[in-house]
């Protein structure tokens, strides 16, 4: 017993089969990730010649999910097996994007099967986001979960930082709808890999279950009465309204305006994998540093620098690869802080039967403010060009900051014991 606790934390989660297969599925689905972020941007922009609005409306349709099913999927999770959710949810988005080079292939791709897709995939992928925040716990103990979080984002980010630069050299070869062929392999490998995932679930037997409306308010109750939930989440919601418009005009704005090559572009989106690895490697060490709650608040502080170096190219002599470069970079290194501390204190924070509906509770509001910031940013993008839609995505953040550092977080270093959860589940 004492060896186990004094015993180095990694070999610790390495041993167990179940923490090992998810690190591995979430690995492959990284790398996939990258070359989808590529694809999709020069597929619409390039090949597709999409408009600003047609990108703003991509985007948003991506995060949907969150809006139209985002509640009740919490529930539905917390019933369900959560390991079929993740084998279902990476097969429903293995065939949507395999779809998309068979479609170009034949001649027959265009802009309304992308919007198609990625509703798709952005639903499926809210459903495997729930059912991942839920089996954790599961996994590693509730007490861990900051540590594993850490881990998985060093592995995805370390091998994933190839992604976008071998994929932006491909695109020197093949046309951009053929990376697609790449992130369905990687979803189809994800697959296997959670298929062999042991986990011990216990479902709530029907008889014992809340009534469906019932169990929604409680998730609702719960994150809206927690201080610390709710400003996470109004927090959340306030930097993904920025995060939504500023994707709508990114690609545009980088590969028109600025002109940058898309195998550049690709190298770039490449700093953002190095800012996360920074990231996941410091995470821990600052959240001791700082505590886990002030690390949440700097970063809602800090994260508006990574918003405006974009729109600051155009009034700054910065040459525009640094800017981008700079802003991918801080985007990773403070998301990943942030999220490693942020994760660690929901997890304390929420009973296990309940993850589910208060991690969909939150993700509503917070991750459902991105499609709406990505129709927003498209317009403005459409309307007054893609450096007012850039500015309007820092002033959100710059709100996300305000929120913070006024609420009842400011003058906690770490989670009060009265504020975490004592029981056993």
């Amino acid at each position: 017993m004492d060896r186990a606790a004094t015993a180095p934390a990694a070999p610790g989660l390495f041993r167990q089969a179940g923490y090992v297969r998810l690190w591995l599925a979430n690995v492959a689905g990284g790398l996939g990730e990258q070359f989808a972020i590529l694809a999709l941007s020069v597929t619409a922009v390039l090949v597709l010649h999409a408009t600003p609005f047609e990108v703003g409306v991509i985007t948003a349709l991506g995060h949907a999910g969150n809006l139209v099913l985002g509640i009740p999927i919490g529930v539905w999770v917390d019933r369900w097996q959560k390991k079929s959710v993740l084998v279902t949810a990476e097969l429903i988005q293995f065939a949507a994007v395999a779809s998309i080079p068979v479609a170009w292939f034949l001649g027959g791709l265009s802009i309304l099967q992308i919007m198609v897709v990625a509703a798709l995939t952005g639903t499926a992928g809210v459903f495997f986001d729930t059912a991942h925040t839920s089996i954790l716990p599961l996994l590693v103990g509730r007490d861990r979960v900051s540590e594993a979080n850490a881990r998985l984002q060093t592995s995805t980010t370390t091998l994933s930082i190839v992604g976008p630069g071998v994929g932006g050299q491909i695109l020197r070869l093949v046309a951009a709808p053929v990376l697609y062929i790449f992130t369905a392999a990687t979803h189809l490998l994800s697959v296997l890999l959670l298929v062999q995932m042991p986990v011990r679930e216990e479902p709530l037997p029907k008889a014992d279950r809340v009534p469906f409306r019932e169990s929604l308010a409680t998730g609702w109750r719960f994150v809206l009465a927690h201080p610390v939930l709710r400003t996470f989440m109004m927090t959340a919601a306030a930097n993904n309204l920025g995060a939504g418009a500023l994707t709508a005009i990114v690609p545009i704005f980088v590969l028109r305006q600025l002109g940058i090559t898309p195998e550049t572009y690709g190298l770039l989106l490449s700093i953002g994998a190095v800012g996360g690895i920074v990231g996941s490697l410091i995470g821990l060490k600052v959240k001791d540093w700082l505590g886990e709650v002030r690390t949440v608040v700097v970063a809602n502080v800090t994260l508006p620098v990574a918003f405006a170096l974009l729109p600051l190219v155009t009034v700054v002599p910065l040459p525009p690869v640094v800017a981008v470069a700079g802003s991918e970079f801080l985007f990773g290194v403070i998301i990943v802080v942030g999220t490693v501390s942020s994760s660690g204190i929901r997890a304390k924070i929420t009973p296990a039967r309940m993850m589910g509906r208060v991690a969909s509770a939150s993700r509503f509001v917070s991750l459902g403010a991105i499609p709406v910031g990505s129709v927003v940013g498209g317009l403005v993008g459409t309307w007054l060009g893609s450096v007012p839609g850039l500015w309007l995505s820092v002033g959100l953040a710059a709100l996300a900051a305000v929120i913070s550092i006024t609420s009842p977080l400011r003058p906690m270093r770490d989670l009060p014991p009265e504020l975490a959860y004592d029981g056993e589940d």
